[in-house]
């Protein structure tokens, strides 16, 4: 008999009495935010995170340990060993890995940018060393699938959706004006440095009922809790000259960054349209305070000031911005996370010769953000959150010359609370139920998202509110918020260092502003589209490229239209092709942007497509000294845009050439553009 025993133990593999248990958790990063689409695995099983970082997968275990591996672009691979069990669940950290170019190492943290999945990874040096972005943040999101090319302004224009339907946040806090203001048809870039963030969530649909007041999209950013190393530095440009640096010590920093532009002399020599007689210059101050007294508890407060000033003719502009944020996040010993926050915008802006010479302009912007939430995974199967929010607003202008004098003012108070529920009801699955109360109008949302063999299928259904414009409400301070149904279906499939995304979307516009007789509530529209995208890094060494493709038909009957009409800042079309090389025999990162947009419509049609070629060149010339240099539409294309108005526009000037130095004052570190 023991013999027969012994002969049946070795005919039958060790798998044939292998235990089978059930792997699940959650993949976070190092401030305990989700990371979607991280490979979990357990020898050959596994399965893909999903978008709130949740897996679950059966496993056949042999032995009494086994070893959980996940791994995600941007992020240091995870291994540890635990016990076999009839289950097991795991909090998977993941630490970012840093970017570097050579043996000088640039802090960046791996980027992700989401739109109701995740479309790319990029980390700062990614955005700074993009053809054409010149370092701006919201230049280099537009070569993310469905966003509209903006040449002439800069700003987001998303699905279809106007500037104002993106909404910035940093560290979950509203951000009140985050572009600065330029000269007509001058774009816009934003006020704050991609390098202070360690993560950029962009979602261009179907984003969490966290986030309110807007109609297409949310930009989330989010600083760093920590800054280990002190450093100092300067950067020198073609445009200005900025400085600063940060003091690392116990549980804490302090970061400092001063920064001055002008574009006098470089416009004195580079052609323009624009006819200035004083030149824009802008000056601006930042700080943040970061202290973590324990490893669960992080309180961060960020201040900028800055000051842009120039004269274009006969009308003089000056504006002082403010931003105040502070934020308390800790996660107690039971599970709960809980957070607070607090934010504060002011921006005053004043015009001589607004209208014509002599006349005076006096426009004011106050937002104070406050907001708490709180946060658990009540089981295996649920994860559970809820937060209340306020915004007290006040807007208003005041208008004289000679004959007239007039003020308006609005105070559009906004209030809201939400409660969102992440479902597990299967495996490779998960839904999320949320619902926001915002005035006084409730709004449900369901997004389920299942990974089928390697492929997230993802499905999303919500309603969305926003305030009216102020300028509306000075008129009627009794309009409705403006409503969007959005409808959002998407499949993504990654495989060998390849990303493959299609996304369709629908948005059904409501209660839009209508001038008619009166001023009502009583627009509404239409938006929807495709995107395609595609990106590959492992083509060849050290060369990595984007791709993307985006449809948009949209129509509007809001504002003074009468009629259904295309908004005149939507192009049907939209591609973009962005490559990067990196050089390493001459420790340089060669950066190629093709963009290209179909007409956009006019009074007289439709204008000619927008085509623009731009390139970038960083180059590491020591230890301490990084130059850059960027030129946007190098062929020069006469590019023309529509305006509200129905006109054809030329923007301020054709081709853009910026060169930079980073310059390393003292530590290991290269020096970044804002030390942050």
């Amino acid at each position: 008999m023991k013999r027969l025993f012994l002969f049946l133990t070795l005919l039958f593999p060790a798998g044939s009495f292998a235990q089978e248990i059930l792997v699940s958790g959650r993949v976070e990063d190092e401030a305990a935010r989700p990371v979607p689409f991280a490979n979990v695995y357990v020898g050959t099983s596994g399965a893909m995170s999903g978008d709130d970082g949740s897996f679950s997968f059966p496993f056949n275990a042999c032995g009494k340990d086994i070893t959980l591996n996940a791994s995600a672009i941007g992020y240091e691979s995870y291994s540890r060993e635990f016990a076999a069990t009839d289950s097991l669940f795991a909090v998977i950290i993941l630490r970012s890995k840093a970017t570097g170019l050579q043996e000088v190492v640039v802090k960046g943290v791996g980027q992700r940018i989401r739109g109701g999945g995740t479309w790319t990874n990029l980390s700062p040096i990614d955005i700074a060393t993009s053809g054409g972005s010149v370092g701006d943040l919201y230049r280099s999101m537009q070569v993310v699938p469905g966003v509209q090319i903006q040449g002439e302004s800069g700003r987001l224009i998303v699905h279809g959706g106007d500037s104002r339907e993106t909404q910035t946040y940093i560290d979950d806090m509203h951000v009140l004006r985050p572009y600065t203001t330029t000269a007509e048809n001058a774009p816009a870039r934003g006020r704050y440095s991609p390098f202070m963030f360690e993560g950029i969530n962009f979602s261009s649909g179907g984003y969490s009922q966290e986030y309110g007041d807007g109609l297409s999209a949310v930009l989330p950013l989010y600083t760093k809790d920590e800054s280990r190393l002190s450093k100092a530095g300067v950067n020198p440009s073609t445009v200005g000259i900025a400085g600063g640096g940060t003091k690392a010590f116990d549980q804490g920093s302090v970061s400092l960054n001063l920064d001055y532009g002008n574009l006098g002399p470089y416009f004195s020599v580079m052609p323009n349209r624009m006819s200035m007689t004083e030149p824009y210059r802008t000056a601006s101050a930042a700080t943040q305070l970061r202290f973590t007294p324990t490893a669960n508890t992080v309180l961060k407060s960020y201040i900028s000031y800055d000051r842009t000033q120039f004269t274009e003719q006969a009308m003089s502009l000056s504006e002082n911005n403010l931003y105040v944020n502070t934020t308390f996040r800790h996660t107690s010993g039971n599970g709960y996370t809980l957070f607070a926050g607090a934010a504060f915008g002011d921006m005053v802006q004043d015009v001589e010769g607004a209208l014509h010479e002599g006349d005076t302009f006096e426009e004011q912007a106050r937002e104070l953000h406050l907001k708490a939430k709180v946060s658990k995974r009540l089981s295996r199967l649920l994860n559970l959150s809820a937060g209340a929010e306020g915004y007290l607003r006040r807007f208003g202008n005041e208008y004289s010359d000679s004959a007239v004098s007039r003020q308006l003012s609005a105070a559009p108070d906004l209030f809201a609370a939400f409660i969102i529920a992440t479902l597990y009801p299967i495996r490779n699955m998960n839904v999320d139920v949320s619902a926001r109360i915002e005035s006084g109008v409730f709004s449900p949302r369901i997004s389920a998202n299942y990974n089928l063999r390697g492929i997230n299928l993802s499905l999303t259904a919500g309603r969305y509110l926003q305030q009216v414009e102020a300028e509306y409400l000075y008129a009627n301070p009794s309009l409705r918020p403006e409503e969007c149904l959005q409808y959002v279906a998407g499949a993504k499939y990654m495989r060998n260092r390849k990303v493959y995304r299609a996304e369709a979307y629908y948005k059904d516009y409501s209660n839009l502003p209508l001038q008619s007789a009166t001023l009502t509530s009583g627009g509404y529209g239409y938006s929807k589209g495709l995107d395609l995208y595609f990106s590959d890094d492992a083509l060849f060494d050290n060369f990595e490229y984007r791709l993307f493709y985006s449809l948009n038909l949209s129509g509007r009957k809001s504002g003074v239209d009468q009629e259904m009409k295309v908004p005149y800042y939507v192009s049907r079309h939209n591609a973009s092709a962005a490559l990067k090389y990196a050089v390493n025999p001459l420790k340089s990162i060669v950066g190629l942007t093709c963009r290209y947009a179909s007409g956009r419509p006019y009074e007289g049609g439709l204008t000619k497509p927008y085509n623009s070629m731009d390139i970038s060149v960083t180059f590491l010339a020591s230890p301490k000294l990084i130059i850059y240099g960027s030129v946007s539409n190098i062929f020069g294309v006469k590019n023309r845009f529509s305006n509200a108005g129905g006109a054809l526009v030329a923007p301020a000037y054709d081709r853009f050439i910026y060169i930079g130095a980073f310059i390393s004052l003292g530590g290991k570190s290269a020096y970044d553009v804002s030390n942050f």
